[in-house]
């Protein structure tokens, strides 16, 4: 069946995971839907550095490796930020574009490989800019307070650390959906509530949900 396929492939999902969002690069819209429409300027510019992995291969991966050297990476571990790497396990990759099997396919294969960079490099570039705003406006922020804000990044931006069921995840995108984005919508809520008693991640979970309400309020 689909699992055993899977299990030969190693670190491929099986093909019918992924191909319907192949040309979709509104998915790193979607899942970074509050970073988007919060800071929709912000936005663009990410979408404009991400849209590089397809008119700019080589520019694409240096932009993903300037990531991997930034002198602030310790700083990003620290507040358990993670980033998705094309190359590594399921579990590190944009959760839509991780068929190894895809990327074999003639033609196919290459806009597939194409549209997975462009997934990585927007939702890495967009919780890097995060990131870095935080660090530049609470630079005296402590050890948990960098701890809550990574974990509002990651869950409001669709990938949430998913605990025991980490491992789960790499078998939950058998289907024709995203787990972890699926997961995130209903964190997000709570974790919205649960930052409330952080002053410091408050005020930035407060202006990011205000500036998406806003955002989709005036599209409405």
């Amino acid at each position: 069946g689909l699992l055993q396929v899977r299990l030969s492939v190693g670190s491929s999902p099986p093909v019918t995971s992924s191909p319907e969002s192949i040309p979709d690069i509104s998915f790193s819209y979607r899942q970074n839907a509050i970073f988007s429409l919060s800071h929709p300027i912000k936005g663009l510019q990410v979408q404009g550095q991400a849209l590089k992995a397809f008119f700019d291969k080589g520019g694409a991966e240096r932009l993903m490796a300037s990531i991997e050297i930034d002198p602030r990476r310790y700083q990003y571990e620290k507040m358990g930020v993670r980033f998705s790497d094309t190359h590594g396990p399921i579990s590190a990759q944009e959760e839509r574009f991780n068929s190894e099997l895809l990327k074999k396919v003639p033609y196919w294969g290459k806009l597939y490989e194409r549209t997975q960079m462009h997934a990585s490099l927007f939702g890495n570039l967009a919780r890097k800019a995060q990131a870095d705003a935080f660090l530049a406006t609470f630079p005296n922020a402590t050890t948990q307070q960098m701890k809550n804000m990574g974990e509002w990044i990651m869950t409001s931006g669709g990938r949430p650390n998913m605990g025991q069921l980490e491992p789960a995840m790499n078998y939950l995108s058998l289907g024709l959906f995203a787990p972890k984005l699926t997961a995130s919508r209903f964190m997000t809520p709570y974790l919205f509530a649960k930052m409330m008693s952080d002053p410091v991640v408050r005020k930035v979970a407060i202006r990011d949900m205000v500036g998406f309400v806003g955002t989709v309020g005036g599209g409405i």
